[in-house]
């Protein structure tokens, strides 16, 4: 819509700004209020003053309690479509808020408030926002339908608002079937209250709201910390056959990747271990008990043959297990392969067996002498199993009946609330921590604007990365000399007057072998997988397909992390490729003062110097016709930038990882402490 004052869309009517012009205001003013400021001064006043968006925000209640404008929206959706019957799952979760008290003009806002006025003399003031929230199963929306200022919440209280909750939206015509939460105690009492099973022996997820069965579901998320949290803090756990499962392996990991400046395709870093001034982070938590963690153990032990890893089987056999469970409770995408892909009739056998599997194996862990299901850290655990009966309940009256084709259980987690929780937090700006009245004020807002969508996760994300070369980067300078890239003689003389074409003598020499006293056989493996990244890299890069070639290795090095990790997609790097990533290997250890001025520039030409006189790449042509330019010197330096690049990233990334970071854990202290 084009932004004139003399468009007929922004002239007002009788005094009253048409329905565009107030869209048009509302999202702009949503999205960023310096830029609707910047948009209403330099179009003279063509958009409402800030005042009047405010009266037209007083429209909307958002007073604690069920909203009305949720119901009502429902009600109209339902009704829109009276053949689709809406499948959906209700979630709640607390948000930390401002202790303190405001006058709003009429009345003190702040005080716990369920929705109904409370004629007391010592009313306590609220310190968290109780939120529920709607997720639909079968549809790609979601809504919050209320919320409560509340203190502190009983189990008791709790299961009355999950009731009341579960009446007001069932009458609007959607149909409930689960209800998730996170870890807390009060919860699972909660689950109790309402009619669930959470005994040892007689597991049972299902409860009855009027005659109609529905399940809980633990949040994923919350239940892998509590598992790491246990963990970490009993540092033993034993499976049914006796085996140990020791959280010093993980440490060891840890401390050894960091020792050889190398890590084995995981992403565990010192955070990952010292966890408790992190302990919010889900993220810290599913990146150590993952797949590419049991991988680095078992490689440790089987391929390396390190002897601090020898009886590590069923610490990884722990870690692999986990990680398959969550990536079933967390499924979303139905191009993804194996446990990712969301369930359905295809894939229901296999991921039922593993499930049955899991359900005995969680059972049959101890600590100490002790059943973990017995002992007080018994939380994530009893979660697990009650998702594991949940899920297998959704498929039976689910996609067995016909209601949906397939299941994202992703739809089921509580991430949607927390990702509303941040959006609260962010319209305060500066100030993440809002009061009860600025929390009524931002609910307003998201109950309105609930259709646009994050300006940073949503479908507008560009998934493509392009790159601006110049002549002077090594992957142009092969690609204009090649056959399936179509140049003018223009071109070709621009080449030759912008690329360095040094001449490389190349005496018969064949020599693969770095020095054995420089790197480790460890360091060698990791070498080995980074040259395989290299391929895959310059694979989007590079057209000449010689060059490309000589690159690959047409056989699979067996003993490799690429074999442990592959599963279809990896590259086998050729022994030119490996001698050439060890070469810049031993320059970037050579050269500790990596935060010199140009040190791409200074490592790059040791590296050339270092392959002075080798002869690499045999199927590389070294000499081009019309000596334009010939390829071998451009493909050394391609492959040594992107090698020195992946250190120099690793260097930065772990200089910062050593920090002491305490900004996460006050920033949490002070929002918990509702200052």
């Amino acid at each position: 819509m084009e932004i004139n004052p003399q468009n007929p869309y922004f002239l007002m009517k009788r005094g009253k700004y048409s329905p565009e012009v107030r869209k048009f205001a509302l999202n702009l003013h949503f999205i960023s209020p310096r830029a609707y400021e910047f948009v209403r001064k330099t179009f003279k006043t063509c958009l409402p003053h800030v005042r009047t968006l405010a009266r037209w925000y007083e429209a909307i209640d958002g007073e604690p309690g069920f909203s009305t404008e949720s119901l009502e929206a429902l009600k109209l959706l339902c009704k829109s479509n009276p053949s689709r019957k809406w499948v959906c799952a209700l979630c709640f979760d607390e948000m930390s808020i401002r202790r303190t008290v405001q006058w709003n003009g009429k009345q003190f806002v702040g005080f716990v408030n369920f929705g109904c006025e409370l004629n007391s003399d010592d009313q306590p003031i609220a310190r968290e926002a109780l939120v529920f929230m709607l997720t639909c199963i079968n549809g790609s929306w979601k809504l919050p339908v209320g919320y409560f200022l509340v203190e502190g919440v009983t189990a008791e209280q709790k299961a009355s608002l999950v009731k009341s909750c579960l009446d007001v939206v069932t009458e609007c015509g959607v149909d409930i079937f689960s209800v998730t939460f996170d870890g807390c105690a009060a919860n699972f009492s909660m689950a109790k209250i309402l009619g669930c099973n959470i005994e040892t022996n007689f597991i049972n997820p299902v409860f009855f709201h009027k005659d109609k069965e529905l399940v809980i579901f633990p949040d994923p998320s919350h239940m892998l910390k509590l598992i790491r949290n246990t963990l970490g803090d009993k540092l033993i756990l034993t499976n049914g056959n006796g085996d140990s499962i020791c959280w010093s392996y993980i440490e060891l990991l840890v401390e050894l990747q960091e020792k050889e400046g190398f890590h084995l395709a995981n992403k565990i870093r010192g955070s990952h271990v010292n966890y408790k001034k992190q302990i919010m982070k889900v993220r810290l938590a599913a990146q150590l008990l993952s797949e590419s963690v049991a991988n680095a153990l078992e490689f440790c032990s089987k391929e390396l043959s390190l002897e601090q890893f020898g009886n590590c089987d069923a610490t990884a056999d722990f870690i692999r297990k986990f990680n398959i469970l969550f990536d079933i409770l967390n499924t979303r995408n139905l191009k993804a392969y194996g446990y990712k892909k969301p369930l359905m009739t295809k894939n229901y056998d296999n991921i039922k067996k593993f499930l049955d599997e899991m359900f005995d194996y969680i059972k049959s862990i101890k600590i100490g002498n002790t059943n973990i299901l017995l002992s007080k850290r018994k939380t994530g655990f009893i979660g697990f199993l009650l998702n594991i009966k949940a899920i297998l309940f959704l498929y039976d009256k689910l996609i067995k009946t016909n209601r949906i084709e397939f299941l994202s259980s992703y739809k089921l987690s509580q991430d949607h609330l927390e990702i509303f929780f941040s959006a609260i937090r962010a319209k305060g700006g500066f100030n993440n921590n809002p009061t009860a009245a600025q929390f009524k004020s931002a609910y307003k807002r998201m109950l309105i604007h609930g259709e646009l969508k994050h300006l940073t996760t949503g479908n507008c994300i560009p998934l493509t990365d392009i790159h601006i070369l110049t002549y002077n980067e090594p992957e142009l300078a092969i690609n204009k000399t090649t056959g399936r890239s179509k140049l003018t003689s223009e071109d070709f003389d621009n080449i030759q007057k912008n690329v360095d074409t040094e001449n490389v003598v190349l005496p018969p020499d064949h020599d693969y072998l770095a020095d054995p006293t420089r790197l480790t056989e460890f360091a060698e493996k990791v070498i080995v997988y980074i040259a395989g990244f290299i391929i895959k890299s310059l694979e989007n890069q590079i057209k000449c397909e010689q060059c490309l070639e000589s690159l690959y290795n047409t056989e699979k090095i067996v003993n490799s992390l690429q074999f442990k990790k592959d599963k279809g997609g990896l590259r086998y790097p050729s022994r030119d490729l490996i001698y050439l990533c060890t070469v810049a290997e031993e320059v970037y250890i050579k050269n500790k003062n990596i935060y010199m001025k140009d040190v791409m520039h200074n490592l790059l030409q040791e590296c050339i110097k270092k392959c002075y006189g080798k002869r690499l790449f045999a199927e590389v042509p070294h000499d081009f016709p019309s000596s334009f330019i010939n390829h071998y010197p451009m493909l050394i330096k391609s492959v040594c930038k992107k090698y020195l690049n992946v250190r120099l990233h690793y260097s930065t990334k772990s200089y910062v990882d050593k920090k002491d970071s305490i900004r996460n854990l006050y920033t949490k202290l002070i929002l918990f402490k509702g200052q």
